[in-house]
């Protein structure tokens, strides 16, 4: 048939064979940078752009939207993310709970932090003295046995740098204007024993005499055991 409509189906089919057959070589072929396959609808792309094109525009994951949707709209799953979160923030709350950030400044005429470590079983640096005459000791901030969990340099107001824990390493002079922040761990408060809050309830009446008083009752109303006036009189 010489017709064009003919021709042109002669020249559809042909396309078609043309374009079967590159996909079956890039199928066939052993490397996968010749081919993308979507792995959603698993159709065969020659070229990058048209794959991705491909996945921006036209072959969308329905199962994965709404599953976003749900996420976003279901409110029981909103409340559940959002207990978790809290649980979440209170568990990290709990674990800094003995954690005290501390501040040093050089004072007028103190330049020596003073604090001197030791280390113990576990690799921890405890503060183990405090130096009347230094920073440390004029804070008033600061503890023996207190365990040393980081510490590091400000100046202006931006952390300058970061200081290595060591036995020595807040022995030096602090620069006049840098700011030395160390963060603390206080150690575990003893267990009470048993029964000790319960007997804590219970408050006992003090009776407190001046010098004077003890005196004159001694004197006047007791002597050697002996009564010399009645306890109204007294």
């Amino acid at each position: 048939c010489c017709s064009p409509a003919c021709k042109k189906s002669e020249l559809k089919a042909a396309d078609r064979a043309l374009r079967v057959k590159m996909k079956l070589e890039i199928a066939k072929s052993q490397n996968d940078d010749d081919a993308f396959r979507c792995p959603r609808c698993h159709e065969l792309f020659i070229r990058s752009g048209w794959y991705l094109k491909h996945r921006g525009s036209y072959c969308k994951d329905i199962a994965g939207e709404r599953e976003d949707r749900h996420r976003r709209r279901h409110v029981p799953t909103m409340i559940a993310a959002q207990e978790a979160l809290i649980l979440s923030n209170y568990q990290e709350r709990i674990l800094n709970l003995r954690l005290i950030t501390v501040k040093f400044k050089r004072i007028a005429g103190v330049h020596d932090v003073g604090i001197k470590l030791k280390k113990g079983d576990n690799g921890q640096f405890r503060v183990s003295s405090i130096d009347e005459a230094g920073i440390a000791f004029q804070s008033a901030q600061v503890d023996v046995n207190w365990v040393v969990d980081s510490a590091h340099i400000e100046v202006g107001g931006l952390k300058s740098r970061d200081i290595t824990i060591a036995l020595n390493c807040f022995e030096s002079t602090l620069p006049a204007s840098s700011v030395l922040v160390v963060v603390f761990r206080i150690p575990a408060p003893r267990v009470p024993y048993h029964g000790s809050c319960r007997k804590g309830l219970h408050k006992g009446i003090k009776f407190l005499y001046h010098k004077e008083q003890i005196e004159w009752l001694e004197n006047s109303v007791f002597v050697e055991g002996q009564k010399r006036l009645r306890d109204k009189d007294a």
